[in-house]
């Protein structure tokens, strides 16, 4: 089970660990991203705006090393840290590990540093699909399509943006045949 909140001494089962739904942090990393995709200034607000709110989330977790929650612009303009690849063990059971192992970095994702931000905040939040939905590659494909990750490979086709929706499940197919299957999944 994920821990992601400190562990009160005397704690017998309770681990204070509820679901966040909506943080703060939150709101001040919308804005900046906001103001990272737009042209210009907004309302005399601009990108050094946004470097400062992504450096005032981080400041609460580097108190004894201020200098560690800077972050520039440039940095969040920049690539993902995240080296992206194909993890995949395809061992039988009982057999010699057969590890796939690719490494595809992320220094073509636009906001790249942005959405690394984004990650290491909300780990365990339910953020990340739509963020890798939302944020693009500079093939034209957005990062959850284009970048492989554990046992799926990216795809290189900026066009096919099936896997953005879920497919309609099989149960409420059946419930009612006025619904039709999205685009790119058997009906």
């Amino acid at each position: 089970r994920l821990v992601k909140y400190e562990i009160l001494g005397g704690d017998k089962g309770s681990s204070y660990d509820d679901q966040v739904i909506f943080r703060y942090a939150d709101v001040l990393l919308m804005k900046a991203e906001c103001l990272l995709r737009i042209s210009g200034a907004y309302n005399g607000e601009g990108e050094a705006l946004a470097a400062e709110l992504v450096t005032q989330v981080r400041q609460r977790n580097f108190k004894t090393a201020p200098g560690k929650a800077l972050r520039t612009v440039a940095q969040l303009r920049g690539g993902s840290c995240y080296d992206y690849g194909h993890r995949e063990n395809r061992a039988e059971i009982d057999q010699p590990d057969n590890w796939i192992i690719t490494h595809e970095g992320g220094d073509d994702i636009i906001l790249g540093g942005l959405l690394d931000e984004l990650a290491w905040e909300f780990v365990a939040e339910g953020h990340r699909r739509q963020d890798l939905v939302r944020f693009m590659m500079t093939n034209g494909c957005n990062v959850w399509n284009g970048k492989s990750w554990f046992c799926k490979d990216g795809m290189s086709d900026p066009n096919d943006r099936h896997y953005d929706v879920f497919p309609i499940p099989k149960d409420a197919m059946d419930g009612n045949p006025k619904l039709v299957q999205n685009p790119g999944y058997a009906s």
